[in-house]
């Protein structure tokens, strides 16, 4: 009868620090030859991936420091017939929230009456983004929202305006700043 007991991970989940300082342990005690495989764990360094059946094994899992977002991944064991299964998390790298806007003279754009020609600026942030609009039912902004990472062009088409001078605005918003 295989049989495959792994100890170290709570509920075969492993949580790493984004920066974590020692490696964690896992005990491995099989009556088969068992095999570790990683799925997703480029970051994760196992110190011994087989092992025999005769010993009860500790294997070292120390994981690179984390300068993104949460990953995580799957350690699978092997052992004869029996499998287990270590989902393994690493915190976030605590990001600072942060747009920059650049193209614009003070963050305004200003238009003739006349105009009806797109203008656009460009957008970074280093995390996901929406953009409202106040006041600009004149006015097409696009796009409204954007990825982390990604610059973003973002254009404003104004329509011809037969009336008084009129003004709105677009925020832009990521994670608990504007």
């Amino acid at each position: 009868e295989p049989m495959l007991v792994v100890t170290g991970a709570e509920e075969n989940e492993l949580a790493f620090a984004n920066a974590p300082e020692t490696p964690t342990t896992l005990h491995i005690q099989s009556n088969r030859n068992w095999t570790v495989t990683k799925t997703d764990l480029d970051w994760l360094t196992v110190s011994q991936m087989n092992g025999g059946s005769k010993l009860p094994a500790t294997i070292r899992l120390s994981a690179e420091a984390n300068d993104d977002l949460e990953r995580s991944g799957e350690l699978t064991i092997y052992a004869g017939a029996c499998v287990q299964t270590v989902t393994v998390t690493q915190d976030a790298y605590p990001i600072t929230p942060a747009i920059t806007l650049s193209g614009l003279t003070d963050n305004t754009l200003a238009f003739e009456f006349t105009d009806i020609q797109p203008v656009t600026f460009k957008l970074y942030s280093n995390v996901d983004w929406t953009a409202d609009k106040q006041d600009l039912d004149w006015a097409e902004v696009a796009p409204l929202s954007g990825s982390r990472k990604q610059e973003a062009t973002i254009t404003v088409t104004p329509t011809a305006n037969g009336g008084d001078a009129r003004e709105g605005s677009v925020s832009f918003r990521a994670a608990g700043m504007e």
